[in-house]
């Protein structure tokens, strides 16, 4: 859950982007085709338009630096923040999201249920890209998040490739939960999609 009635704009950010994103939505459930080129560095821009039932990919450079209070934090590039960086360990993040439930009165005000697909595995991908919209996520003190009893970030489905490790052959599996949110957070079944 993300504090505020979630938007997808452009330019949220300067370094940010946010497209329509052309998988279908086979390749998206079966692992898509586009993840390995992401995370090194290909360009996001080219050919994202078209619309996927719903879902944007969020596009950002982000950065790790120390905050005001010491503790590290990552940044998306050109948020204006007045941190010193090093500018080799920006990486790209890209994401895929959509809003599945809203709230106009929640105990915070109003509310967005995301449901979240990483294409990069990056540090804190899903607290930075939130954040840098405007849309901390629920308890997320570290990036702007309003107060509440925990953060409401979790994920509702994992999957593990098939492989090996250490000479040891694993088969693919996902595996599946919701959380034990309560009251107006409380998400079931219903709330995901199938």
């Amino acid at each position: 859950w993300v504090a505020g009635d979630f938007e997808f704009s452009a330019d949220a950010a300067s370094g940010s982007s946010v497209f329509d994103f052309p998988l279908s939505e086979d390749s998206r459930t079966s692992g898509h085709e586009y993840g390995s080129g992401y995370g090194s560095g290909a360009d996001l821009g080219d050919g994202l338009a078209g619309d996927l039932h719903g879902w944007h990919i969020l596009s950002d450079d982000i950065f790790p630096a120390r905050g005001p209070d010491g503790y590290e934090r990552m940044y998306v590039q050109g948020s204006g923040l007045p941190v010193l960086h090093d500018a080799g360990k920006c990486v790209r993040a890209a994401s895929l999201f959509r809003v599945l439930k809203r709230l106009a009165n929640s105990p915070i005000g109003p509310a967005s249920l995301l449901e979240v697909q990483l294409l990069t595995g990056r540090k804190h991908q899903i607290r930075v890209q939130c954040a840098a919209r405007g849309y901390p996520l629920i308890g997320d003190r570290r990036y702007g998040g309003p107060a509440f009893s925990g953060m409401l970030l979790h994920a509702h489905s994992i999957t593990v490739p098939a492989g090996n490790f250490a000479g040891a052959s694993f088969q693919a599996a996902v595996y599946s939960s919701l959380p034990a949110w309560k009251g107006c957070f409380a998400v079931t079944a219903d709330d995901l999609p199938s």
